[in-house]
């Protein structure tokens, strides 16, 4: 590599093979669509899982020209927001019309050219995601100047009923209908046995919500859990939330027109967009991934390789490894153990060295590009007691009120997120998936916290005023 490479950001969810579907040529080649940069990248996986991203120096700072340059040019953004749901709808079209055939059914070559196929339609949607994330941390700069702290939360608030939102429209609707039939009331095993087709029904329209990359869907035990868990708030408070969900597209656009009013700026509206299109393409990642994970799983059972193993391979490697029947496990055993990294470009894809990938690593644990200062992704005081959440485990065993306290937060967190009082987080920024997901269930958060997950510890009593970014342990 001749380029000077900056540390963007670092996260803990992505492997090599998964981050084809984000950094590979033909995604910066469609990212070009949305922003005619062409981006050069440099990511690599150490040997704890973390998953670190270098961008070109001077792609940076031609990008933050770019934005200064588009930020009265609204229709530009309007017209990714179209394109965007254009795109969406049609590459689940497609995805579904792939995935319909059963993978015990076919030939090497045809099982990974369908899995191969169906990944390069994800490459479709991903480039959004990235748009999102690069674009909004140099708006978001923009922002603080024009609006206090207090109001960016509110006035970012995107106005659209997300999938989220949609599929907790639909939970809450399911639990006041069984409440309506139950008047003596219900436990969560009567509920499995006599709603066995309702609790199906959910986790057939929305079980791919949680599975992003290889998560689990979410079944009829989750749908379970969870209607058991509404019923406990009462009818009276289901009713309110069911009405609130349907007038949440009005009444959040009165709330962004309050929030802006007197600011002469487009970039709240832009921030709004690049916020939904973002999240709402992980959503399609993770149905595509979804509809993936019987293919994923009959190539681990051919290869004989776990899907740890699997994730280490690039998308060629993987490709020949099943044409010639064999896995190198040996290789995919050494990554795991050391690490492993890739450069692409809009028409390049190639493995690191070992000396440009020790080179990077020594640039990880400092300032990111992406690192944001501490910011109220949404107003509001809380108290509560911390659970610090680093996998599902803590995400079962979180508890109603308490505070989550997370680096950031993803999809298969959604349940904790639920019952949370509050929100920190150590990283995001304002269209992550912690600040998005803290504006629709309208509870206060603060991102950005530095260390949070080492200054607060487990069961500490804390109030939170998220709008004036202060938090108070208390004794």
């Amino acid at each position: 590599m001749q380029q000077n490479f900056n540390l963007f950001a670092s996260w803990n969810s992505c492997l090599l093979l998964d981050e084809y579907l984000w950094g590979s040529a033909k995604t910066n080649q469609n990212l070009l669509k949305l922003c005619p940069i062409e981006r050069k990248m440099a990511y690599l996986v150490d040997n704890k899982k973390r998953q670190h991203l270098f961008l070109e120096e001077n792609y940076w700072k031609t990008l933050e020209k770019w934005c200064s340059d588009n930020e009265n040019n609204i229709e530009l953004f309007r017209r990714v927001f179209n394109r965007f749901n254009e795109k969406a709808d049609l590459v689940k079209r497609k995805v579904d019309k792939l995935t319909r055939v059963k993978p015990h059914g076919l030939s090497d070559e045809e099982l990974v050219n369908l899995v191969i196929k169906t990944r390069d339609e994800i490459k479709e949607i991903t480039p959004f995601d990235q748009f999102g994330m690069m674009t909004s941390a140099i708006f978001l700069e923009k922002l603080t100047k024009v609006l206090n702290s207090d109001k960016i939360g509110v006035a970012t608030m995107p106005p659209w009923l997300s999938t989220t939102l949609k599929e907790e429209l639909d939970m809450v609707t399911t639990t006041l209908q069984i409440m309506e039939k139950e008047n003596h009331g219900i436990n969560a095993e009567e509920i499995s046995k006599k709603y066995s087709k309702e609790l199906s029904t959910l986790a057939e329209k929305h079980g791919f919500i949680p599975v992003f990359l290889f998560n689990p869907p979410w079944d009829e035990n989750h749908y379970t859990e969870e209607i058991s868990s509404e019923i406990k708030k009462g009818r009276e408070k289901i009713t309110a939330r069911i009405n609130e969900l349907k007038n949440f597209e009005e009444n959040t656009r009165k709330e962004n027109e309050a929030a802006t009013q007197g600011v002469e700026s487009h970039v709240p509206e832009i921030i709004r967009i690049l916020s939904f299109t973002r999240n709402e393409a992980e959503l399609v990642l993770s149905y595509c991934q979804y509809k993936l994970q019987p293919f994923y799983k009959e190539i681990c059972k051919r290869l004989r390789i776990s899907t740890n193993q699997l994730r280490h391979y690039t998308e060629n490697e993987l490709k020949s490894a099943l044409l010639q029947g064999k896995a190198d496990e040996e290789m995919l055993n050494r990554r795991i153990a050391e690490g492993v990294g890739n450069y692409t470009d809009a028409k390049t894809e190639r493995l690191l060295t070992k000396e440009e990938f020790d080179q990077l690593l020594k640039l990880t644990g400092g300032e990111t590009k992406a690192a944001v200062k501490m910011l109220c992704a949404f107003p509001g005081k809380a108290s509560g007691k911390v659970r610090i959440v680093k996998d599902n485990d803590d995400v079962k065993n979180f508890k109603d009120g308490e505070v989550l306290v997370s680096l950031w937060t993803c999809i298969d967190y959604l349940p904790a997120m639920k019952k949370a009082s509050a929100f920190i987080t150590e990283g995001g920024g304002i269209t992550s998936h912690a600040a998005v997901i803290a504006r629709e269930f309208k509870v206060p958060c603060i991102i950005g916290y530095k260390n949070a997950t080492k200054v607060f510890k487990n069961g500490e009593e804390i109030e939170i005023d998220a709008g004036n970014l202060k938090i108070e342990k208390k004794n």
